[in-house]
Formats: structure tokens, sequence, C-alpha cells
């Protein structure tokens, strides 16, 4: 997949926070750079130290994560494995990726950046309860499909961003890029099981209650949660202090996503919903006319 290709399947708010971001970088840069003028051994000891306790940290993690977990490899869970790879491939993201199986008694991922090593987790309960093979594979693919809309535009700040997010008054400048890159990966992992959309919601609906309790959920409540906390001060105040969106957002997005990207998906997908849920999607994404509905692109072979 070529960078313009991304580009077309990343959330439409990524571009423009992500230039706030810079604003919140480039003199946080500038600054680092003023001090290294006046003071240059303290700013090479803590640059240093910086990297090196970053360095430190991975190695420990990995040494605990082949101690206590499961390393996903062509030996242990290779579906995944497979799929690791063939995400890497069609985002063309080649940076090292690592995957662990862990026990935890709750249906969720997480992905882990360590300088250039990424490691994404995926616990027992998942693989557990995971429905279709697309469920799991949704899973992985927003994960390596973020990692690649963030490394072409952050590829040299990794280090610099971990740090500043670190003090809290940034996060409200910085988050608003990671709900946002969220969100592309939550995209792009559709576009990855070719427009899917039931394995990807029941995906998100999974780890919302776990793998046991998921297939119960009703689409129409989830909508009308997130309908609830629309105006809602608190919300956007619980919003603001995550770079992770809300699940009920991440929801809709992907809704409003399929219905531009993967009209036909959607159609199927709501064929199976009752009347009243088949209403409450079409409120929550806006009605889309032909004009709005986009040719999605097909994934490399």
């Amino acid at each position: 997949m070529t960078r313009q290709e991304l580009n077309a399947h990343r959330h439409p708010s990524e571009a423009g926070l992500f230039w706030l971001t810079m604003i919140v970088i480039v003199p946080v840069c500038l600054a680092a750079i003023l001090f290294a003028f006046e003071s240059f051994t303290m700013a090479l000891v803590v640059v240093t130290s910086i990297v090196v306790s970053t360095w430190i940290l991975m190695k420990m993690l990995t040494a605990r994560f082949l101690g206590n977990c499961v390393k996903v490899s062509e030996e242990n869970f290779s579906e995944i494995h497979a799929a690791i790879r063939e995400f890497q491939d069609l985002f063309d993201y080649h940076t090292e990726i690592d995957a662990y199986v862990y026990e935890q008694s709750t249906y969720n991922a997480l992905l882990l950046p360590l300088l250039r090593r990424k490691f994404i987790l995926l616990n027992s309960d998942v693989l557990a309860n995971a429905g279709p093979e697309n469920e799991v594979r949704w899973l992985v693919a927003r994960f390596v499909g973020g990692l690649a809309s963030k490394h072409y535009r952050f590829a040299w700040l990794q280090v610099i961003i971990s740090s500043i997010e670190k003090i809290i008054i940034f996060n409200l400048l910085l988050y608003p890029y990671e709900r946002a890159v969220v969100k592309s990966g939550d995209q792009l992992g559709l576009l990855a099981i070719d427009g899917d959309l039931e394995s990807a919601v029941a995906a998100v609906q999974k780890t919302m209650v776990g793998g046991a309790l998921g297939e119960h959920i009703n689409l129409a409540g989830l909508l009308s949660q997130e309908e609830a906390i629309g105006g809602s001060f608190f919300a956007w105040l619980v919003k603001c202090m995550s770079p992770f969106p809300h699940a009920t957002s991440r929801l809709v997005n992907l809704l409003r996503y399929a219905g531009q990207r993967h009209p036909l998906q959607l159609e199927a997908f709501l064929a199976h919903e009752e009347e009243a849920t088949r209403q409450r999607v079409r409120r929550a994404i806006g009605h889309a006319g032909p004009a709005d509905i986009v040719e999605p692109l097909e994934a490399p072979a």
C-alpha cells in the first residue's frame, strides 16, 4: 500500500491534529537545543539517561514476556504470526513487531512501543472467546495500521513525544492526535479484513465487556450511550485525559467509515439488525448519499 493510499484511510481529523501536536513538539525541541548550548554536558546526560533507561526497560520487558507469556511465532499461534506479517506488508511497515499471549480474565489487546521495538500483547481471553477469524485479525491489523499511520509522521520523534506525554499539561494537546491515530488504526484494520464490519464491531464490543458477554451486547444500546454523552462536559473531560477515544465513539466512527468506504458491507451488516437498530445507526453516521460514497481501495494481493 502506498503512502497516498494509506492517507485515504486515515481518520479525517488526524492531519489537523498532527499539526497541533507539532506546535507542541517544535518549541520543546527548540528549548532543548537552546538548553544544550547553555549546558551541553547536562543535556547530554539527560538525553542519554532517557535513551538508556528506555532501552533497559525494553530489555526487561522482553525478558518478562519471554519468561511468562507465549510468544506468537510460527510454532505457537501461527495464524496471528502470519496475520502480523501480512498486515506489515499491506501497510508497508517493516519495523520489528513481537506479539505475546498472556493470561488475564478480560478480552483486550495492548500495543507497547519502545524505541524501534514494538510489542503486541493479546491476552488469552481474546483467543479463547474469539468468534470468526477476522475478529482477531482486525485487532492485529488495527495495531499495525496505527503504527504505520504514526510512522510516516513521527518516525524520528517517538522518544521526545513519549517524554513530553509524561508532563500532564502537554497531554491536552498531544492526546487528540493519539485518539485520532486509534481511529485511523480501526479504519485500516477494517480495510485489512475487507470491510468485515460484523467482526470489527464484535471485537470492539468484546473489549468493553469481555469475550463471554460480548456476543450479547445490543448495538442500539451502545449507540444510545454515545448519544447520551455526546454533549456531556464530563465525558469530554474524561476523553481529554486519555489517549484513547471512548469505545462507543470508536464504534460510531467504524460505522461511518464503513458507510464511506465499504457501503455494501455496511448494508449487509445492517440487514441482520432490527429496524430500530438500523435507524439508530443511520442517525449516528448521518445519511450518506451517492456523492458521499467513496469506492474502497483494494488491498494488495
